[in-house]
C-alpha cells in the first residue's frame, strides 16, 4: 500500500517497563536458579509457585499463583489465582493434573439433604453443568474450571447468569425474558437455601470432573457416576483429531 509506511525501532528501557518486560540481569539470574530448581525437584504440595505476568483487565504487571492440591479418592489438581494491586481484578481457575482421560465422565448427583450442598466438587473447564428439573444447562465456558463446593457451584452459575444478561432484570427487559429470569435465578435460591432437593448433573467429556463421595471408598447411594465413549464431535471439540486409515491399493 503505497499510502501505508510502517517501521521496527528498539523499545526503550521505560517503555519495557511500562510493558512489565523489563528484566534486569539479577532478574534474569533468578528465572534460570527457579527453572534449575524446578527441573530438578518435584512440586511440593505443600508450596505456592507464584509466576510473574500481566493483568488481562489493565495490563499492569501481576503474579500468578499455583498450587497443587490432592483431591481424595481422586487425583491432582492445579489451583491458580491471580490478584491485580492495580485495578482489582480477580481469577481463580483449576486445572486437572493428569490430563484428558480415556472416557467421558457423567455424575449425576441427587439431593437428599442440605448436607449435600457442603460436598466438594472439581468442575474442569471442558464441563457441563444440568439441572434437568429445571431444564437447565449451563455450558463450560460460563464459569470455567472450579474447585469449589455443591453450594459454591450453584452460587457461581447464579450470579454467572445475572453477568451474562444484566439487562434481562432491568426495566428495559422484555416482560417474558425477564420473567424466565427472575424465575430461573429465585429457582437457584432455593437450592442454596437447601429448600428444594433435586439432581444436578455434571457432564464432562475429559473426565476430569469430580463430585464428593461422603461414603468412600463405598459406593455413594445418591451419586451415580457414569464413564462413557467420547463421539467424534467432542474428540474434535478438545482437540483430538482422527485419521482415516488408508485403503492400500
Amino acid at each position: 500500500d503505497p499510502q501505508l509506511h510502517f517501521s521496527h525501532y528498539s523499545r526503550t528501557k521505560a517503555q519495557d517497563e511500562f510493558l512489565g518486560i523489563s528484566e534486569t540481569k539479577e532478574d534474569e539470574d533468578k528465572e534460570e536458579e527457579r527453572e534449575e530448581m524446578s527441573e530438578s525437584q518435584p512440586i511440593d504440595q505443600e508450596e505456592v509457585l507464584t509466576l510473574p505476568g500481566n493483568c488481562p483487565s489493565c495490563q499492569s504487571p501481576s503474579e500468578n499463583r499455583m498450587k497443587v492440591v490432592e483431591i481424595p479418592h481422586f487425583k491432582e489438581v492445579v489451583v491458580m489465582a491471580m490478584v491485580c494491586d492495580a485495578c482489582g481484578f480477580k481469577s481463580n481457575e483449576v486445572k486437572s493434573g493428569g490430563g484428558i482421560e480415556e472416557k467421558g465422565t457423567r455424575l449425576e448427583l441427587t439431593m437428599t439433604t442440605a448436607e449435600d450442598l457442603n460436598r466438594d466438587v472439581l468442575k474442569s473447564e471442558t464441563a457441563t453443568v444440568a439441572i434437568p428439573d429445571m431444564d437447565l444447562e449451563v455450558q463450560s465456558r460460563l464459569i470455567g474450571g472450579r474447585f469449589t463446593t455443591l453450594e459454591g457451584l450453584i452460587v457461581e452459575i447464579r450470579d454467572g447468569l445475572k453477568k451474562l444478561n444484566p439487562f434481562g432484570f432491568g426495566d428495559s427487559a422484555e416482560g417474558t425474558v425477564q420473567e424466565k429470569l427472575k424465575r430461573v435465578v429465585e429457582k437457584l435460591d432455593t437450592i442454596v437455601r437447601g429448600d428444594w432437593m433435586t439432581k444436578v448433573v455434571i457432564d464432562d467429556p475429559a473426565g476430569n470432573s469430580y463430585v464428593q463421595n461422603y461414603y468412600a471408598p463405598d459406593p455413594d447411594p445418591n451419586l451415580v457416576i457414569v464413564k462413557y465413549d467420547r463421539t467424534a464431535e467432542q474428540d474434535e471439540d478438545m482437540g483430538f483429531i482422527k485419521l482415516a486409515p488408508e485403503n492400500d491399493e
